[in-house]
């Protein structure tokens, strides 16, 4: 791994001079990127350390180092040695661009027509650049989610504008070590889980295909078991997307201030109301739709994780 080192050394001594040739640092990144699948944590995490001191989002080679740094990050460097770099002018970009909203909207109604003539300010353009590292910094650490949650008000506000504040806010919410009882109506068993990680209901009704359906003589759900692959998916483990279909097992419902409201596959799981004692209670009924979606994780980055026990009668 010494050439890798040797040549993160060449990239920020690059970095630091602003005439160096953005291309010859772009092709140095992607020596690094197409290595580092082959590097444990250990040595990542030195990357990383290496390159924050020039992730700068003034420097003409910003375009870089930022991919750079989130790409070490989601093959596995600890995100903390790049991550206030990446995140901290990724806070003032979103709070400018937010205000940007509320000034032009003041003025009257943003139609498709007037955004295309639309003058975007620096700030916008800083959000474009920075949200997919930053995604890939805050997806790896609760601790750095729950640093900048306030961050997810402001991505609200941009969301129907651009995906950048759609998939900032998404991953800003994700929950973490919270509590849901599920209830499947059908065999009035009920289950306690913890579930962290996981964004939307796509991936929850993955998980709960692994984690529910087992020996009913146990307390589990009778049914036909998750394939390895799936099993696999929800692991972190494999790529992404999965290779392989998940049956619809259930129709999945909660319990409203307006009554009972059906949960669909984009839904996020941080959406799901909670009672007094922070509890989501989801029912869950037999479905014979015969729809089926593909197993994934929403986030490269993001480690899902679903505890489930049985409630006793």
């Amino acid at each position: 791994m010494q050439a890798l080192h040797e040549m993160m050394d060449g990239l920020v001594e690059a970095a630091e001079r602003p005439e160096s040739p953005t291309h010859e640092l772009g092709d140095m990144a992607q020596f690094i990127v197409a290595a580092a699948q082959r590097a444990d944590s250990d040595t990542l995490t030195a990357l990383a350390k290496t390159l924050a001191p020039v992730i700068d989002i003034d420097s003409p080679h910003a375009p870089v180092t930022f991919v750079l740094g989130g790409a070490l990050v989601e093959h596995g460097a600890d995100p903390e040695p790049v991550a206030d770099a990446i995140l901290m002018p990724l806070a003032q970009a979103l709070a400018l661009s937010a205000s940007f909203l509320d000034a032009i909207e003041a003025e009257g109604e943003v139609t498709e027509a007037r955004w295309a003539e639309l003058e975007l300010p620096h700030a916008w353009h800083v959000v474009e650049l920075v949200w997919r590292p930053a995604v890939a910094v805050l997806g790896r650490s609760h601790e750095l989610r729950d640093r900048y949650a306030t961050l997810a008000m402001a991505a609200d506000r941009l969301a129907p504008f651009t995906s950048a504040g759609e998939w900032l806010g998404r991953v800003l919410r994700v929950v973490h070590e919270a509590r849901f009882r599920v209830v499947h109506s059908d065999s009035g068993r009920a289950f306690d889980l913890t579930v962290s990680g996981v964004t939307s209901v796509f991936e929850l009704h993955t998980h709960l295909v692994v984690a529910l359906i087992g020996d009913p003589a146990e307390g589990w759900l009778e049914g036909e078991p998750a394939s390895e692959a799936v099993v696999a998916n929800v692991r972190g483990e494999g790529p992404q997307v999965c290779e392989e279909e998940v049956a619809e097992r259930w129709r999945m419902f909660v319990e409203t201030e307006d009554g009972e409201r059906e949960l669909f596959g984009n839904d996020e799981v941080a959406s799901i109301p909670e009672d007094d004692d922070e509890l989501r209670t989801v029912t869950l009924r037999d479905s014979d739709s015969g729809a089926t979606y593909r197993a994934h994780r929403a986030f490269a980055t993001l480690t899902a994780r679903v505890r489930a026990c049985p409630v006793e009668d």
